[in-house]
């Protein structure tokens, strides 16, 4: 379910998500906009509330902190991308996912190499999600 914006800051409305969560949401996805980060103190404290996961999309503020925290650290993973028209615009369609935690990282990976590991055993179905030599170079 979708949750408005702050029209002063653009992002997530801390104030609004309660009423959005249901039995079925496992997670808070707050968008940072504008080169500014989200509240992800107060989008934390409802998250850590209700038991659910906070996805970071960072795309469109790299570079951005919030407190001393760089977009896209501060939660279960961050995601970039590095389409032409974001702030950190590739050759092509790209992007990048980050988390602290080493477990969730080789999951990760694991989805983005076609669910394949060992080569040519597929644990689950996966995407050809890695970037090309010519677009990480650029």
């Amino acid at each position: 379910m979708f949750v408005d914006i702050d029209p002063k800051t653009f992002n997530l409305d801390p104030n609004r998500i309660e009423d959005a969560i249901t039995p079925l949401t496992r997670a808070i996805i707050p968008v940072h906009l504008f080169g500014q980060c989200a509240d992800m103190d107060a989008i934390g404290v409802i998250a850590q509330q209700k038991g659910l996961h906070i996805i970071e999309d960072a795309a469109q503020a790299i570079g951005a902190k919030f407190r001393s925290w760089p977009a896209g650290s501060m939660s279960a993973i961050g995601c970039l991308s590095f389409y032409p028209t974001k702030n950190l615009g590739g050759f092509g369609d790209s992007g990048m996912l980050t988390t602290h935690d080493a477990a969730m990282a080789e999951r990760l990976r694991l989805f983005a190499a076609h669910g394949m590991s060992p080569r040519y055993y597929h644990q689950v179905v996966g995407l050809n999600s890695r970037i090309d030599s010519l677009q990480a170079a650029v």
